[in-house]
């Protein structure tokens, strides 16, 4: 299971995975209850003040579609997305969400490489961000009310084009992806038609 921490304030917040079938809790900090392994962020500028954390993913781990649908597949565990969406603050209390998209195969591939009773492993960024995630800092930002802006592996959120105010979606399906590399079948110019980014995530510090 993955925990946060929230209401914070200083540096960016570590996600740590916690074995909740096999941990004892002694305490309520997550921080100092034993762990699995942390997944630490990249650092922010230095005007900008992380204060609030939140986790979201969907379907859970145990749905199954109604017996009723009749479909011949569904989601499977591996392929869900994870929305991990910061606040921030600058020194003039202009807030603005900073969203981590990182589906689940980053976080599994990085547990099955732990080593058999490792615990409390620190997996820097460099490690698993920049080729497993992809980051969003924009002043829209997803709804903090409707909660329903993830599914599978599908992340929606508002955009503004001019005047007009449109979605953008996001799906880090692989399988549609590399089908879509191998018959040449995206675009990279027109928004109507989807887009493939290829590239690893670069977060900027300034200094």
């Amino acid at each position: 299971m993955l925990d946060r921490h929230a209401d914070f304030l200083g540096p960016p917040p570590d996600l740590i995975v916690v074995d909740f079938l096999n941990t004892t809790f002694a305490d309520d900090d997550v921080r100092t209850m034993d762990h699995v392994c942390t997944f630490t962020f990249p650092e922010f500028e230095a005007n900008a003040t992380p204060f609030h954390a939140m986790v979201r993913s969907d379907p859970a781990p145990t749905w199954n579609p109604s017996p009723d649908l009749k479909v011949p597949f569904y989601i499977r565990r591996e392929d869900r997305l994870y929305v991990i969406t910061i606040w921030v603050a600058d020194t003039a209390n202009l807030v603005r969400q900073v969203t981590f998209l990182v589906p689940t195969s980053t976080f599994l591939s990085q547990l099955e490489a732990l080593a058999c009773g490792e615990t409390r492993k620190e997996i820097p960024w460099e490690q698993w961000g920049p080729k497993g995630s992809h980051v969003l800092g924009n002043n829209t930002g997803h709804s903090t009310v409707w909660v329903c802006y993830v599914f599978g592996t599908r992340y929606v959120v508002p955009h503004r084009k001019g005047s007009d105010w449109q979605f953008r979606i996001y799906d880090f399906n692989q399988l549609d992806i590399r089908r879509r590399l191998g018959s040449g079948n995206y675009t990279t110019t027109d928004d109507e038609e989807p887009k493939i980014v290829a590239t690893e995530t670069v977060v900027k510090r300034d200094k």
